[in-house]
């Protein structure tokens, strides 16, 4: 059985691919109480806000000598749960992740290690 851990490393190993191709500069605001998670140790340069039936994740300036630069994705289990104002297909994660394309060779090691290649 796939533990949370697991699962939360996929999830980011899945935004770190989808990174590269969607670049987002802009700040949305909505009229629901939220809350930013706290208490990583581990990662840095991200924020995830979380709602009560969905949550968002915005990372900043992912790669070296990036400046201002922001990443923000919508994560629910369905789309329905995400207000209209901020809904954007491009920008829609469904949530548990369970599948993840590898970009780079490279990747499939980190996925190895999850015990996960069968999610590839």
């Amino acid at each position: 059985m796939v533990t949370l851990n697991k699962i939360t490393i996929s999830f980011i190993l899945v935004l770190f691919y989808l990174l590269t191709s969607c670049n987002i500069n802009y700040n949305s605001k909505t009229d629901v109480q939220s809350t930013i998670a706290s208490g990583n140790s581990y990662a840095k340069k991200f924020q995830i806000e979380k709602f009560d039936k969905y949550n968002i994740i915005r990372i900043f300036n992912p790669w070296q000598k990036a400046d201002n630069v922001m990443f923000e994705y919508h994560l629910s289990k369905q789309k329905t749960l995400i207000p209209d104002s901020i809904f954007d297909e491009n920008k829609f994660i469904q949530t548990p992740v369970k599948s993840v394309i590898c970009l780079s060779t490279t990747h499939i090691g980190f996925i190895d290690a999850l015990n996960e290649l069968n999610s590839i």
